[in-house]
């Protein structure tokens, strides 16, 4: 579920950077989630329950969810599968991002979406319309 390149451009000269070394936990199901985050380099596992449900690389977005739920809750852990590089965006710029750009709170929705139909899937076996 990579970002357009349009999109992951605001986060081209970003420094205020995360490095996540391999094996290390960037959170886990459960916490509280006031961040998310969008994937410089490397790679990230998210897993439910243990199990993998995705890989995500450069330009992926992770954490969206704890973010914008209710009580925001994450409902995954996620690991560097490689050494990553993270830029960390909170609520507040993640809402002035929003403002800003819309087609930035457009990829957010679209992974969103993207998500809960293959988590669909995986569930009940069939491509939610």
């Amino acid at each position: 579920m990579d970002t357009e390149p349009a999109v992951l451009h605001i986060f081209d000269h970003a420094t205020d950077t995360i490095f996540v070394a391999a094996g290390d936990l960037l959170y886990e199901e459960g916490e509280r989630g006031e961040v998310m985050y969008v994937v410089k380099h490397g790679e990230l596992d998210i897993t439910i329950d243990g199990t993998l449900v995705e890989r995500i690389g450069a330009g992926a977005i992770v954490g969206e969810m704890g973010l914008v739920s209710e009580d925001h809750l994450r409902i995954a852990t996620v690991r560097a599968h490689t050494e990553t590089e993270v830029v960390a965006i909170d609520r507040r710029r993640f809402m002035y991002l929003c403002e800003r750009s819309p087609y930035f709170a457009l990829e957010v929705m679209r992974v969103m979406a993207g998500r809960l139909k293959a988590m669909d899937e995986r569930v009940f076996g069939h491509r939610a319309g």
